[in-house]
């Protein structure tokens, strides 16, 4: 097995993956917040992806 491309596929399964929820999340929540809180909350997960690509990347 090829680790490297397992890991490359998994990554990349992972993130599309947390893309779809993110957007999941924001829209379910499009009617009791503010614009404001669904760009907080966006930050806040996408600085969690940039977190978690960074450990798998060490």
């Amino acid at each position: 097995m090829d680790h490297q491309a397992f890991a490359r596929a998994y990554a990349a399964a992972f993130f599309e993956n947390t893309w779809m929820m993110i957007g999941f999340d924001l829209q379910t929540r499009l009617d009791e917040t503010t614009e404001a809180q669904r760009k907080a909350r966006a930050l806040q997960k996408l600085s969690w992806i940039a977190r978690a690509w960074a450990e798998m990347s060490r």
